[in-house]
């Protein structure tokens, strides 16, 4: 009888009955790490400012000064969203499997007319490593009403971390 059990349990061994197909045993409760859940890690390389011709919008009258760095606030909403993703942000790319993401903005237009913002931003998102180049273009735009000569600004941001969003999203994607 005991013969009989130990060939059994080399039968269930050898043909990977508990769990592995090697024949060797594993504990099944033990933590796992998923290696399709892998971290991303991003290289932002360069955000390149828009060409603004517009320095201010005309508003009844009044000048409003578009004095903003844009490429600036692009660049700190996108690091914020891809934070939020759970993304690594590196300051250099030492690893060839880094994403570096260069950014350029293709298109900028603001208008206030009558309390209605209208603004619309475009750019080009090219994303490279060692294995994938990927090119995206990407849009947002906003327009509202009710909105006073000094919420334009905050407008201005709102449109950029529309954009931000819409990129980190394309980073997010990828493999």
């Amino acid at each position: 009888m005991k013969n009989i059990i130990k060939l059994f349990l080399i039968l269930f061994v050898a043909f990977g009955v508990f769990g592995c197909s090697s024949g060797t045993y594993y504990n099944t409760n033990s933590p796992k790490i998923d290696a399709n859940k892998d971290l991303k890690r991003v290289y932002i390389h360069s955000v390149s400012a828009p060409n603004i011709e517009q320095t201010y919008i005309n508003h009844k009258g009044e000048k409003i000064n578009l004095d903003q760095r844009i490429d600036a606030a692009f660049f700190r909403f996108l690091k914020q969203e891809l934070r939020k993703r759970g993304m690594v942000l590196v300051s250099s790319q030492d690893s060839p499997y880094t994403w570096r993401a260069d950014f350029k903005f293709t298109k900028f237009s603001v208008s206030h007319k009558n309390t209605i913002f209208d603004g619309k931003m475009s750019g080009k998102l090219a994303l490279k490593n060692i294995n994938y180049s990927k090119n995206f273009t990407i849009n947002s735009q906003l327009t509202q009403e009710s909105v006073n000569k000094s919420e334009v600004s905050n407008k201005i941001d709102l449109l950029a971390q529309a954009l931000a969003s819409r990129a980190a999203d394309h980073i997010n994607q990828l493999k």
